[in-house]
């Protein structure tokens, strides 16, 4: 289709590509040409006996591990690359191959290299231990990084008020508030998420000193000085609805102004909301699902002047292919006449891939290898549920929610003592899996899905089940790591969908540009999504 213009915005493609159109057209077809691959699940995988059934033979040597080893499926999810074969082996088949360099080329660039974003970074000194005070490795770097990004927006063009919709426990905006002097409206709505900010946000205040002297001699040296006057910081809890406009939300939050916490001495906050030359910027630091989208059209229906928004989780939105009775300016893909035309359905599979991160596999082997491990375990179940309760159709078989059973490496613990975690012996998989399964079984009697005859939930009978399929563990993650490859793919066409909907608006002067802003080891969800009214 024609494409708006284009002259003003701003987005980084892969290599090879020229233009927008020409790029849309390049990732439809690598998704709609492994959609089959996207379609297969890892839980039917013993059932349906995927692996032999739907994947070219030449493909199955990836579920040897002679021939390739649980490391070479990390560096395949990783960095893209095929292990060696030797000369007594056939080499690699050329559609796996092409499907391997298709899946490197076709995602967009997620190096945070933009000269703007350099820049900036570059001379951002980091935020004062006083602010920075609990956060993860992870979540510091993400608030360093975006607090000095959404400054920059602010100050050069004026903004006097952020609103940040989704701010979960707020490090970002105490970042902004008593890092920067900016004011900041926090609204999330989830109570414990805001109380959490509420108390994080006290305990902050107290620590940097408002409302007493400041004593400069305490700050690190390599620390950007705290701001002579501290903002106003305001936690607000209530959900925004996705049909609800941009001075919806403002006013909601002068009727709900008794639900405002702030943090130090500050003016009613109808004074806030109601002054006329208050300048707004929208933010968003991982809005969850529809939330993002939601925070788009607010902008662009609204008055905000600059929008700056990373999204996450995907697999929580809702689409309008997929989703019934689900009105269009609700839906949370597609969002643009450019998607749209393209008639691409992705499905909830498909969105739940694109939360993958296979940049850290490789960084993470322990961790990787966990995670297969539960996903052999779910498929073994699943064989398990079929064998011996009879739940044959499909539809029995996939509404089964077994969902997380207690603490991390709880039915490990139970069975396995010190080494034995990592023992991937047959008999210690088997016994895991009676752990895994006893728990899993409980879970599914008290939904009402199923009841295990006793005999078939001793713990011997399950280890001796789950010891039987042990050998098939290794074709249980080389699916899940052909699934998770495409995860860059859908991912592209998602945000590109996004940055689609701002460039069609009817804006005059809008300008869009969608940028890296951490490094994708770090934070895998590293597109920010950054809009200007000028």
């Amino acid at each position: 289709m024609d494409l708006p213009d284009m002259s003003r915005h701003s987005l980084k493609l892969p290599k090879n590509y020229s233009n927008v159109n020409e790029y849309t057209q390049s990732l439809c077809a690598f998704i709609n040409d492994y959609s089959w691959i996207l379609n297969c699940h890892v839980v039917d995988i013993f059932v349906d006996n995927v692996w032999t059934t739907q994947f070219p033979e030449g493909w199955h040597a990836l579920a040897d591990p002679s021939i390739c080893s649980r490391m070479d499926l990390l560096a395949l999810a990783s960095r893209r690359i095929l292990p060696n074969r030797n000369q007594q082996l056939a080499p690699w088949p050329n559609t796996l191959k092409e499907f391997v360099e298709r899946s490197k080329k076709v995602a967009l660039p997620r190096n945070p290299d933009d000269e703007w974003v350099v820049e900036t970074l570059s001379k951002a000194p980091k935020l004062d231990k006083r602010l920075t005070y609990g956060m993860n490795p992870k979540k510091l770097i993400e608030v360093q990084a975006l607090s000095a990004l959404i400054n920059n927006l602010a100050e050069s063009n004026t903004i006097t008020r952020i609103l940040d919709i989704g701010a979960g426990q707020g490090y970002l905006d105490a970042a902004l508030v008593y890092g920067y002097g900016h004011t900041v409206i926090g609204v999330d709505d989830d109570m414990v998420q805001t109380c959490g900010a509420k108390f994080k946000a006290g305990r902050t205040a107290k620590r940097v000193g408002v409302n007493k002297a400041i004593h400069r001699d305490s700050v690190d040296q390599n620390s950007r000085e705290l701001p002579k006057a501290f903002g106003q910081l305001f936690h607000v809890n209530r959900r925004v609805e996705p049909t609800e406009t941009f001075q919806t939300v403002l006013n909601s939050l002068v009727v709900a102004n008794t639900t405002l916490h702030h943090e130090r001495l500050a003016p009613p906050v109808e004074t806030i909301d109601r002054e006329t030359d208050a300048t707004w910027m929208l933010i968003g630091l991982h809005t969850c699902g529809d939330l993002a989208p939601s925070t788009l059209r607010q902008f662009i229906n609204g008055t905000a002047k600059v929008l700056c928004n990373v999204g996450c989780c995907y697999n929580h939105i809702t689409e309008t292919y997929t989703s019934d009775n689900v009105p269009l300016n609700c839906t949370g893909f597609p969002l643009s006449k450019h998607i749209r035309s393209t008639h691409l359905q992705l499905g909830f599979s498909a969105r739940m891939t694109a939360c993958q991160a296979t940049c850290r596999w490789e960084m993470d082997p322990d961790g990787s290898n966990t995670n297969f491990k539960k996903h052999w375990m779910r498929a073994v179940l699943q064989q398990l549920i079929v064998d011996e309760l009879g739940l044959v159709s499909r539809e029995n078989t996939h509404n089964i929610k077994v969902g997380r059973l207690g603490r991390k490496g709880k039915f490990d613990s139970q069975n396995a003592q010190g080494d034995d975690r990592y023992d991937e012996s047959d008999e210690v998989l088997g016994t895991q899996f009676a752990a895994y399964a006893t728990i899993a079984l409980n879970c599914l009697y008290n939904q009402g899905i199923c009841d295990c005859p006793l005999e078939k939930r001793t713990p011997e009978f399950l280890a001796t089940f789950g010891k039987s399929l042990a050998y098939r563990k290794h074709e249980v993650a080389a699916l899940w790591t052909l699934r998770a490859m495409m995860a860059e793919a859908v991912e592209s066409f998602i945000l590109l969908d996004r940055f689609m909907l701002l460039v069609e608006a009817d804006i005059p002067e809008l300008v869009v540009r969608m940028v890296p802003i951490f490094k994708l080891e770090d934070s895998p969800r590293n597109m920010a999504i950054i809009a200007i009214k000028t």
